[in-house]
């Protein structure tokens, strides 16, 4: 690994953002396309959450000892929002920061991936817990 790396040389770029009015199918569908572990939820072009795959089978395991039947689940996909389910004002990191940095973030919470933001504040990308493994141990 090469000293002072910074996040923006390993971050995922470009990370597919939702609203945070957007239905949770919506969640489903693009974790289920790009095989995403993480997606950023926005309010007006805002970082205001994101939401996991863990908060996904979370809610999905709810539903079902709470209802019955298929069509209610449907149902409830389609009027749940993400901003439901989402974790609010998560922890961020700047893409010009040392990727030691990035892993003191993670070692110190209880979440696997990182939101990269510039210096306008938006999402230019998010870095895991796996990014920072790999990138070490090249």
């Amino acid at each position: 690994m090469m000293k002072n790396q910074r996040v923006i040389e390993i971050m995922n770029k470009d990370p597919k953002c939702l609203e945070k009015s957007s239905p949770l199918k919506s969640v489903v569908e693009l974790i289920s396309a790009h095989r995403f572990s993480h997606v950023p939820v926005l309010s007006e072009g805002k970082l205001v959450g994101i939401v996991s795959k863990s908060d996904l089978i979370n809610r999905f395991l709810q539903m079902l000892n709470q209802t019955s039947g298929k069509f209610y689940s449907k149902m409830l996909m389609e009027h749940i929002k993400v901003e439901d389910i989402m974790k609010a004002d998560p922890i961020t990191i700047h893409e010009n920061d040392d990727i030691e940095y990035a892993s003191e973030l993670l070692l110190q919470g209880e979440f696997h991936s990182l939101i990269v933001l510039n210096d306008k504040d938006a999402v230019t990308g998010i870095v895991t817990a796996y990014d920072i493994l790999k990138a070490k141990s090249q």
